[in-house]
């Protein structure tokens, strides 16, 4: 466990990436908070900002993924509700995103990309929402396709205040 962000990202980037699947990993404290995508042999860094991310299994730094694209655009009517904490009524919004196959779009074409994937060799295992508030983190978890199963909270993680 580090006291910062930062030193979990250095610890983390001190790794090997090849020596991983690849993967995303989301460190974060109160002041900062980077996710880390292994591929291509290194450790790619982005810093987000305050706000609503999306963060898929492609991970990139250009955010050209077409699923990022659609669920980013799907996810633009929450933002208003996060600043109102309609906690309610963000999670349905969330959910109905998540579970979204592009009925009627021009993304019925493409498989891969919605935010809810199924195909007969790969699809969406699961969806997670993490919320960062100044006092704790709430975590909700889909334990399968978000289509077909419910978010629930799972135990809120208090952050701790520095001394």
């Amino acid at each position: 466990m580090h006291e910062t962000a930062a030193q979990a990202v250095t610890t983390a980037t001190a790794l090997p990436p090849d020596e991983f699947n690849l993967c995303t990993l989301l460190i974060a404290d109160r002041r900062v908070a980077v996710l880390l995508a292994n591929q291509s042999g290194a450790w790619r860094r982005r810093d987000l900002e305050p706000g609503l991310h999306v963060v898929t299994n492609r991970e990139s730094d250009l955010l050209e993924c077409p699923r990022h694209e659609r669920t980013v655009k799907l996810l633009t009517p929450v933002v208003p509700l996060l600043r109102k904490r309609a906690m309610d009524q963000v999670l349905k919004e969330i959910q109905s995103a998540l579970a979204d196959h592009g009925g009627g779009s021009t993304a019925v074409g493409d498989p891969l990309s919605v935010p809810c994937v199924h195909t007969e060799a790969y699809g969406t295992r699961s969806s997670s929402v993490l919320v960062m508030e100044m006092v704790q983190v709430r975590f909700f978890h889909a334990a399968g396709p978000p289509c077909q199963n419910e978010f629930h909270e799972l135990l809120p993680l208090p952050l701790r205040r520095r001394s």
